[in-house]
């Protein structure tokens, strides 16, 4: 009867970890997400980078202050940005230095992605031996 018992215990204690692990790879996945959407976000700005080159100065133009709103603005300088590096403060920067560092950025989120698929990929197949494991021992 101990047996049983200890069996049933360590059955248990498979399923709590499975359920553990579950867990995680819902989080990777809403991570996997975030880190997808702020690569879009970053391929979208290189993408405008190049049109904004095409802009004369003087032009009328819209900025988006959020989805669907705008306002009128005037391009006065195509050839320099203006970078928030922190704490409020920005720092003038040319259209390919941008471009660079969005690229570099773009890298950086791809290393991230690839890590975390990595992960995702090690518990679930953590997960489906758990899995075999209770199959067995039914």
């Amino acid at each position: 009867m101990a047996k049983k018992e200890e069996d049933a215990q360590v059955m248990q204690q498979k399923y709590m970890e499975m359920q553990m692990i579950d867990q995680q790879l819902k989080q990777i996945q809403q991570q996997l997400h975030a880190v997808e959407q702020q690569s879009m976000e970053v391929e979208s700005v290189i993408d405008a980078l190049g049109s904004i080159l095409k802009v004369e100065p003087g032009s009328d133009i819209l900025v988006p202050l959020s989805s669907g709103i705008f306002v009128k603005a005037k391009i006065q300088d195509n050839r320099e940005l203006l970078v928030n590096v922190g704490s409020n403060t920005t720092v003038s920067k040319s259209v390919p230095e941008v471009e660079e560092m969005l690229k570099k950025q773009l890298g950086e989120l791809e290393k991230v992605k690839k890590d975390m698929t990595g992960k995702f990929s090690e518990l679930a197949n953590k997960m489906q031996a758990l899995q075999a494991e209770l199959m067995k021992g039914e």
